[in-house]
């Protein structure tokens, strides 16, 4: 259900998407009558009317606002994401028989399926999903995807169709990196040496690509390969920026690993305009 609510006449609005809470023993009521408690927030999306007002946006959005530079006539999303009740806990990797994996964490090491701190959600992809008109150009940089440690850095990245990826082996041990779409094998390739180096690329849009190590099978790296730029990946604030987006009507999309997906769908950016989104995670499917 989508509702919209203009607040302040012509200097801002307040959209909210909402996803009925399905409550046990509950009887469904007739839409009029539904109170706000029967709602889990999924996306608050707060823009800029035509006035141009500066949009009531919290201290981190704005730390994260102020140094977004834009190209002439370009536009930007910047971003958090949230989770709304318990988040479960990182589950602790089971590395002991694996010596030289476990001596380089001697603390121990915990999954990364699940990063939230103070409600703020890590590791989420977030991207333009719907809306844009192509081609663009392939990055010349290279997006690099290290072992160390016996997990990969970073966890979860996007690419573009095309653009390299440099995968990079910094532990004095063997790793495999696999490479799979559902059941598909993409690539996989032994990568016995330290410091040894392979590059691959991605010849077609997927969100995810799941990268793998069959040795040691806690290893895991998703990759959002799309036919575009236009993509971020939450930090451990649970911000994330997209800039430099022609101006347009998009759909934003933000992927977790164990939350599933959530769409913010409708949305418009002018020319030079930025726009906070922010995105809630309530349940795991």
């Amino acid at each position: 259900m989508i509702g919209a609510r203009n607040v302040c006449g012509s200097s801002t609005v307040v959209v909210r998407l909402l996803a009925k809470q399905k409550v046990a023993g509950s009887t469904p009521v007739s839409r009029s009558k539904m109170k706000p408690i029967f709602y889990i927030l999924s996306a608050i999306l707060l823009v800029n009317c035509s006035r141009g007002t500066t949009p009531q946006l919290s201290p981190e959005a704005k730390q994260l606002a102020a140094p977004v530079a834009l190209e002439e006539g370009k536009a930007a999303f910047i971003g958090q994401v949230v989770f709304q009740g318990t988040p479960p806990s990182p589950t602790p990797l089971q590395v002991a028989s694996f010596p030289e994996c476990s001596m380089a964490h001697p603390k121990g090491i915990l999954s990364e399926d699940v990063l939230v701190k103070d409600d703020k959600v890590e590791n989420v992809f977030v991207y333009v999903k719907e809306g844009l008109s192509g081609p663009f150009p392939v990055p010349q940089e290279p997006i690099v995807l290290d072992q160390k440690g016996c997990i990969y850095k970073p966890h979860v990245f996007g690419i573009q169709v095309g653009q390299t990826l440099t995968i990079l082996n910094s532990d004095p041990m063997i790793h495999n990196i696999h490479s799979v779409i559902a059941e598909e094998t993409l690539f996989n390739v032994a990568m016995p040496v330290q410091g040894q180096k392979l590059t691959q690329t991605f010849s077609k849009p997927q969100v995810m690509v799941t990268l793998k190590c069959d040795i040691h099978g806690w290893m895991r790296a998703y990759a959002g390969v799309l036919p575009h730029p236009f993509y971020g990946v939450t930090d451990e604030k649970g911000n994330f920026e997209i800039r430099n987006i022609p101006p347009g009507q998009y759909t934003i999309a933000a992927w977790h690993e164990r939350f599933g997906e959530q769409l913010v769908k409708y949305v418009t950016l002018k020319p030079s305009e930025i726009k906070f989104v922010q995105i809630t995670f309530s349940s795991i499917p």
